[in-house]
């Protein structure tokens, strides 16, 4: 792997929604609603990625590519609750980022980032071959700001 980018995208991060279908005049449509925020979000990941491979003089690859995201998700004001009473007060929850174990699921969230990818990074998703192990989704930590961090290495 002689290539690698590595950017931020300060936005929330957003899954991949499940494509509707309909009928329209009579055949059979699949699409996905034109208002989702996830169009968004794909549009500010493209544009950080095209920033990345300029800096770095790379055009887009047909090689197999390792993708790896860090998703931190908004933190819930529980997580930041105060317990204790005194001298004892305390956070209940630690300051540093907490595994996010509810929707949105992170493969979908993986899905959203690559089809943002697709033309800038890569041809086709489907050259995405392998997740590097640092791979994951959690609560941000406290002070800290929803954001997703991409690595993609070929």
């Amino acid at each position: 792997m002689d290539h690698h980018i590595e950017f931020t995208v300060d936005e929330i991060p957003i899954a991949q929604p499940r494509p509707r279908a309909g009928i329209r005049a009579g055949h059979a449509m699949v699409y996905d609603k034109k208002d989702h925020p996830v169009h968004a979000f794909r549009f500010a990941v493209r544009e950080k990625a095209r920033q990345a491979m300029d800096v770095m003089g790379f055009d887009v690859t047909n090689d197999p590519v390792t993708l790896t995201a860090r998703f931190y998700l908004p933190r819930p004001a529980r997580l930041d609750a105060l317990t204790g009473r005194g001298a004892s007060r305390h956070y209940a929850y630690m300051a540093c980022p907490i595994w996010h174990g509810a929707k949105p699921d992170l493969d979908n969230l993986l899905k959203a980032v690559e089809d943002a990818l697709t033309g800038v990074v890569w041809h086709d998703d489907a050259q995405v071959c392998e997740y590097g192990q640092n791979t994951y989704k959690q609560y941000h930590e406290r002070g800290g700001r929803p954001r997703v961090t991409i690595e993609a290495a070929w």
